[in-house]
């Protein structure tokens, strides 16, 4: 029964050491979290309003929405990483790819 106590104050202990992982694990999800239902609903309705044949197109953005989330679950299990930074600057490079797309789809509909 000690031993198990002991473990367990050394599991707090690494846990109160090792603050900036969690936070930089945690941050970004909360970031997602917010974040996703915000785009995903604009991005939706603004799909929708161009498409003629509302069925076919919801039916389409749910599938591209599955497939995306199996292809970066799997990736991510497939690179079995081990440093807590790799999701945060995932995520920040994942930000930076769809501003770069939206600013350029931005400057085309200007021409």
């Amino acid at each position: 029964v000690i031993f198990t106590n002991l473990f367990k104050v050394k599991d707090v202990l690494l846990l109160a050491l090792t603050f900036v992982k969690i936070i930089s694990l945690f941050l970004p999800m909360m970031l997602m979290f917010f974040t996703i239902p915000l785009i995903f609903s604009n991005a939706a309705q603004i799909a929708f309003s161009y498409a003629k044949n509302k069925s076919n197109a919801s039916a389409m953005l749910n599938f591209i929405n599955i497939t995306l989330s199996f292809i970066g679950v799997f990736i991510f299990s497939i690179a079995n990483i081990k440093s807590a930074l790799v999701l945060p600057i995932a995520l920040l490079g994942v930000i930076a790819i769809i501003a770069l797309i939206m600013l350029r789809l931005k400057l085309k509909l200007k021409h």
